[in-house]
Formats: C-alpha cells, sequence, structure tokens
C-alpha cells in the first residue's frame, strides 16, 4: 500500500542494472536485482536487525548508500562496492533510544550526507554528519529544532554543489516554510530563508519540495484548518517570498501521501487515498491548473511509494521527481512518467486528436497485452518447477517401491515364523491342560472312599441294588484295558494320553 514513510528504492545505473532496495517485516533491510526479461530476483537479506524507516540514495559513481537504524537504535550506514555491501557505524546505540528518527541520505560529488532527528531535553534536533571516501564521519552538527510531526517534518534537496533542508517552524505569529543551506567550504549552515508565511492559528506541514532547472522552487505543502485540510502548491524563487501560490485540492482528511514532480516544464502534484491516486496539472511551469482528475492505472497489482533514481537519463527528459507511485508486479511501472514519454512521442509526431485517441487506445491495450504476457511466461515457469517438483516425487516414490519390493521377502519370512510361533505356543497351551487335568483324575483315583455313610449306605442296599452295582461297576471296568486297578499307574495315564 502506498504509504510516504515506507518508501521502496529503485535504482538504474549508468550500464542499465536495476536494483531495489525494501525493507520486509520480519525479515530485514533486504535487496534484489531486475533481469533483463523484466523478473525480479529472489530477495537477499543485508540486515536482519533493521527497523523500518531507512533512507537510500544513488551517487554518480552508481553506488548505493543505505542509511537504516537498527533495533538498539544505532545508526549504519551501507554502501555497495564492487558487487559486495560494506557497512559501518555512524552512532552507537547507547546513546540513542529506538524511535523514529526521520533518517535522509543524500550524496553530493564524493560526499555522503546523513540527516536524522533526535529526542533530546524535551526537543526533535534535526543533525547532521557527512562522510567522505572511507574516512570516518564527521561528528554529528545541529541544524535547527523542528516542531513535533508524526510524518517527516523536513525535506533535503541536493542541485548541483549546493544542499537545502527544508522545514516548517512557529515563530511570533506565524507559521513559517523555509530553508537553510549548507556551505561546505565553511562547514556551517545559513540562517533560515522563510518563504510562505501563515497565520500561526493555521497549521502547516512541509509535504514536497522540487527546483526546477530555472532555480525556482516548487513547493507542495498543507494547511490545517478546524474544519478542513488544504493541499497548496507555491512556487518561488530561490530568494524570495513573493510568487504563485494556488489550492490544488480540499479535503476532511489530511495530504501526508502528497508529492509533487516535474516532467518538461509540466508541474504534477499528486495525492494517494486508498489505491486511488489523484492529481492537478500544469502546462505553463504553475502559472495555471488542471481541475483535480483520478490517475488510470492499467493493473491491479499493489500500490507502493516509489523513490526512483537513475544515471542513465534520457537525454529528451527534463525529470525531477520525489516519490512516485507505482507498482512492483514483472519489473516495475511509475506513474506519470511512463506516460509522459509517451505522450511527449506522441506530441513530437504533430498528431490530431483523432490519432492521439488511437494511440491511447492502442497503449491501453498494449498494457494490457504486456500484462497478459508476463502473467503467462510467469505460470508457465510456476508450472514447470510444479513439473519439475512431480518428477523428483516419482523419483523419490520409485525409490521407495524398490525398497519394499527388496524387503517383501524378509516380511513374508517373518510373517511365517509368527505363524509357527503362534502354532507352537497354541500346542503347548492344550498339553498343558491335558496334563493338569490328567494329574487331577489320578489324584482322585488314588484316594479311598472310607467314609461309614458310604459303607452303610452300600450294607443297606437290597440286593437288587446290590446286583444293578455290580453291574455298573462292570462296566467302568470293561472300558479300562487289563485287569484291575493295578495296572493303573500315571505312567500309564501319560502314555494313553499320548496316544
Amino acid at each position: 500500500m502506498f504509504e510516504i514513510s515506507a518508501k521502496q528504492y529503485i535504482f538504474k545505473s549508468s550500464d542499465e542494472q536495476v536494483q531495489n532496495v525494501f525493507f520486509k517485516p520480519g525479515v530485514g533491510l533486504c535487496t534484489r536485482t531486475m533481469s533483463t526479461a523484466n523478473t525480479w530476483s529472489e530477495p537477499s537479506v543485508l540486515l536482519e536487525d533493521a527497523v523500518p524507516g531507512f533512507s537510500a540514495c544513488l551517487d554518480g559513481n552508481d553506488t548505493v548508500h543505505i542509511f537504516c537504524q537498527m533495533k538498539d537504535g544505532s545508526l549504519i550506514h551501507i554502501r555497495s562496492s564492487e558487487n559486495e555491501w560494506k557497512a559501518s557505524q555512524l552512532q552507537k546505540g547507547r546513546s540513542l533510544k529506538n524511535y523514529c528518527k526521520f533518517l535522509n541520505v543524500v550524496s553530493m560529488e564524493h560526499t555522503v550526507y546523513f540527516f536524522y532527528v533526535v529526542e533530546e531535553a524535551g526537543k526533535n534536533l534535526l543533525l547532521f554528519q557527512s562522510k567522505s571516501g572511507g574516512n570516518l564521519p564527521t561528528p554529528s552538527q545541529v541544524i535547527t529544532s523542528l516542531d513535533y510531526s508524526k510524518k517527516s517534518p523536513y525535506r533535503v534537496l541536493v542541485r548541483g554543489n549546493d544542499l537545502y533542508v527544508f522545514y516548517s517552524r512557529t515563530t511570533g505569529s506565524w507559521n513559517q516554510i523555509g530553508y537553510q543551506v549548507y556551505h561546505e567550504p565553511e562547514n556551517k549552515w545559513s540562517p533560515f530563508y522563510p518563504l510562505i508565511n501563515n497565520n500561526k492559528n493555521e497549521k502547516v506541514h512541509l509535504t514536497s519540495v522540487l527546483m526546477d532547472a530555472q532555480g525556482r522552487l516548487h513547493v507542495c505543502w498543507q494547511k490545517t484548518t478546524p474544519l478542513k485540510y488544504e493541499l497548496i502548491y507555491s512556487r518561488r524563487d530561490a530568494s524570495s517570498e513573493i510568487g504563485k501560490d494556488y489550492t490544488v485540492a480540499t479535503a476532511p482528511s489530511d495530504f501526508y501521501n502528497s508529492s509533487i514532480l516535474s516532467i518538461n516544464g509540466k508541474i504534477i502534484v499528486y495525492w494517494v487515498r486508498d489505491k486511488n491516486i489523484f492529481y492537478c496539472i500544469s502546462e505553463d511551469e504553475g502559472e495555471k491548473w488542471s481541475i483535480s482528475k483520478k490517475y488510470t492505472s492499467y493493473s491491479d497489482a499493489l500500490l507502493y511509494c516509489i523513490q526512483y533514481f537513475q544515471n542513465s537519463i534520457d537525454s529528451g527528459t527534463e525529470l525531477f521527481t520525489n516519490e512516485l507511485p507505482g507498482i512492483l508486479a514483472y519489473g516495475y511501472k511509475l506513474g506519470f512518467i511512463d506516460d509522459d514519454s509517451l505522450e511527449r512521442k506522441e506530441r513530437d509526431r504533430n498528431m490530431n486528436d483523432s490519432q492521439a485517441l488511437i494511440i491511447n487506445t492502442l497503449k491501453i491495450l498494449t498494457a494490457n497485452v504486456d500484462d497478459q504476457k508476463k502473467l503467462t511466461d510467469k505460470l508457465k515457469h510456476e508450472m514447470d518447477e510444479i513439473e519439475q517438483r512431480q518428477r523428483h516425487s516419482e523419483s523419490e516414490l520409485n525409490k521407495y517401491i524398490a525398497k519394499l519390493d527388496l524387503i517383501y521377502p524378509d516380511i513374508t519370512n517373518i510373517k511365517t515364523a509368527l505363524n509357527d510361533i503362534k502354532n507352537m505356543l497354541d500346542r503347548l497351551k492344550i498339553s498343558e491342560a491335558k496334563e493338569q487335568a490328567e494329574k487331577v483324575t489320578v489324584e482322585e483315583l488314588k484316594e479311598p472312599d472310607s467314609s461309614p455313610d458310604a459303607s452303610n449306605e452300600v450294607n443297606a442296599n437290597s440286593p437288587s441294588d446290590e446286583t444293578e452295582s455290580k453291574k455298573n461297576y462292570s462296566r467302568k471296568t470293561a472300558m479300562i484295558p487289563g485287569t484291575g486297578f493295578a495296572h493303573i499307574t500315571p505312567e500309564y495315564l501319560r502314555s494313553m494320553g499320548k496316544k
């Protein structure tokens, strides 16, 4: 989502190499490069302990400089050098806590300049350091004390050999917007030059500023009243408070997510609401302005705030930019810039309205076709990866099947052995049960019935009962081989059981 305080940085070097530097929550500070096929490489992590709110720039030697804060509050400078990244510490965390310091880094010739805000004795101090080549950074220097702001309270601008810092301040009965200039030979800052004076009861906030080739300042700022917010454009000469003011838009919500850019003399002020981009344009360097319009986007991809730097500049384009709305799907697309290059080519061909309408329609269709082609290529790449993973899975599955085939005979043998063991256990249980039964039978046979009641009962039997008893006895003894009980021994019973 577009957010001025959470920028993505894109750097295009003199040899057309494109690099993206960004912060990813839970991962840290990351970088990636774009291929000639407009696809991004996998991100590589530069610093895991970094926190959001970093700044970056590209110098004239294609060196990327990153200024970031660590979790312990330390301030770190990271720079690219011969395809490697080197880090050095500017301020230690022992003296600085972890809070938003509104970091900013810019380069001018062979020197890198660092800006940040620290809280000290109830004040928000804007500090400044510089570093040249492999030398140690200079000691921190206080530029001024800033009014509190939940968004970046200052802006830095480099033009030629001059370094400007813009901010708002309250003095007397006025809320002012102005700047200071850094003089490198004396290593000191100039006094504050006011550009805009506003009633003290109406709060002002600087949102963006740029300087054109003629040295004129184009300032975009917000005025807060009890009922509304106003987004105002002002044009000033660098040494004058007199100029052109124009209220670009009014709304019940703020314009913190707004910026300004200049392309071939056209001034564009835009602001973002969720996924919608609105803008006003001046074709005559700020003299007259169009009504507000909604910017047409040809993609549903996520909208980012992108800071764009390039060392390979189209000689036919006079470009001054700050933040730009853009997307990072299938490479990157920047709002307003690409469209303007097409419009410039159309204007150079002196087309009439009908031709321009046709070209604009073709432009939309081309953008849609390009997006579909890139999407198709991406899907094809993903399908190739899926097929490769499938082939790998099939290969692994065949390996497991071969291993199962090898151990199957062993499993069969184990199963057979288990069945044999089970049968043996069953036979043992049966044998033990028989032996127990035989033991009980022998013990009963060895014990004679000598109770008196039993003797009397026999003697009291009638002759017929005695005869019947003899018959029963005869039947029982007939079932046992041999003559008499003398042959019935335990060994004999065991042999019978085995038979």
